[in-house]
């Protein structure tokens, strides 16, 4: 079935109360499909992937936020996203402006839910040469975020409340002088964000 911004907008304003206050979660990349390693090693020409997770605890809606290739990662170009079977639905991608919903299932917030953390995807680059050493690789806003400068989510609550949360990143040929980044806090914001996050 397919569901329009619009019609989502419809869904989300028909109950408005206070946002919830969120929990320490964010948005990031890791070098493998665990989830665990945040050092990437780019030394021979071929496909490298790059692994998204929603970490975190709870239920959500929806995320929207931007990953695109960094300038210091020269001799590799995007090949493409690949989004976790069963996730929901994507629009747009990677590399500009990138909006999840989470088992997308219309009038309820989920029929089956995907608790966090989740496994998103993988962002996929082909690599003709080898990159720099420390080549740092963030997860970053959207352009249109509903929380300037954020990375930002829409919890699975009733009525929905939108929170802008962290972003995280890996590093390509990691040295001692740049170590993977901490969690970063999440920041309560207002109703209005989140049905501008649907318009």
């Amino acid at each position: 079935m397919k569901i329009t911004h619009g019609l989502l907008a419809v869904l989300l304003v028909c109950c408005i109360a206070p946002p919830v206050p969120g929990q320490t979660e964010k948005i990031t990349l890791y070098a493998d499909a665990a989830g665990t390693d945040c050092s990437v090693t780019e030394t021979v020409p071929g496909i490298v992937s790059m692994y998204m997770f929603h970490v975190g605890s709870g239920v959500r809606r929806a995320s929207k936020f931007t990953a695109p290739k960094p300038a210091c990662w020269t001799g590799a170009v995007w090949a493409g996203d690949v989004i976790s079977p069963g996730l929901g639905v994507a629009i747009g991608n990677t590399q500009s402006d990138f909006t999840l919903y989470y088992n997308y299932a219309g009038v309820s917030c989920f029929q089956e839910p995907n608790p966090l953390p989740l496994y998103i995807g993988t962002i996929n680059y082909f690599v003709v040469s080898p990159g720099p050493s420390c080549c740092e690789y963030p997860v970053l806003p959207a352009s249109d975020s509903e929380v300037p400068g954020s990375v930002i989510t829409v919890l699975c609550v009733e009525p929905p409340s939108l929170i802008a949360i962290g972003a995280g990143k890996v590093t390509i040929n990691e040295t001692e002088d740049c170590p993977c980044d901490p969690p970063v806090a999440v920041e309560e914001t207002t109703w209005g964000r989140v049905k501008a996050f649907y318009r």
